[in-house]
This record gives structure tokens, C-alpha cells and sequence, in this order.
């Protein structure tokens, strides 16, 4: 089943500590799609999708008490919370420049 998670830019840092007390993030990264209403920077949100047994949700779900977590389809998902996916090239170009506000941490390059 594949599962959604999102968590506001401000909670970031302490989710994703949070996150590595779930042994499945010792070997995967989470909360690193930067998103937001327009798909355009500032980024409000950080989101990520697995495909996961319900175990492993369920564990997922208890530890995310920062975060919203849901089953479902990404793009379903996103709609729901009014939320479009910001290119990264976008996020990494305002980091260089020192453009980015808040608390944002260092995002992943998309992988290939």
C-alpha cells in the first residue's frame, strides 16, 4: 500500500529525527519533496510517499505526531491538501543564492 506523508517546513527538523527512532528510515530518507500551494517557492511543506506493509504504516502513523499521514495515491493525496510538488532545480538555485526563508533543510537531488 503506498502511503503519503507531510509535514509543515517550520516541523521539519524535529520530524525527521523523530523519524529515525523507525528502523525503516535508517536506510531510507524521508520528507524531502519540497511542496506548496503553487508549486512555487517559499516551500511550506516537505512530503514523501513509500509503498509499505500495514505494519510498517501503522508504526509510521503512531511516530508522526508532526506529520499527516494517509494511504493513497500521491497525486490524490497532494490535491487533497491543496499542495503542488516544487521543482527542486528551483529549491536548490534559491539555497545557493541564500533566497530561502525559515527553517528549510538541505533537500535531495532527485534521484534517477
Amino acid at each position: 500500500m503506498y502511503i503519503n506523508v507531510l509535514c509543515p517546513d517550520k516541523d521539519i527538523i524535529e520530524a525527521r529525527e523523530k523519524a529515525k527512532d523507525i528502523a525503516y528510515f535508517s536506510n531510507h530518507t524521508s520528507l524531502t519533496i519540497p511542496v506548496s500551494e503553487e508549486g512555487n517557492l517559499p516551500v511550506t511543506h516537505w512530503y514523501c510517499t513509500f509503498d509499505v506493509s500495514q505494519e510498517l504504516y501503522e508504526e509510521i502513523k503512531a511516530a508522526a505526531y508532526l506529520s499527516i499521514v494517509e494511504i493513497g495515491s500521491p497525486k490524490e493525496f497532494l490535491n487533497k491538501h491543496n499542495l503542488r510538488i516544487i521543482k527542486m532545480d528551483k529549491v536548490l538555485e534559491a539555497k545557493e543564492k541564500g533566497e530561502l526563508t525559515g527553517v528549510t533543510p538541505e533537500p535531495e537531488k532527485k534521484r534517477k
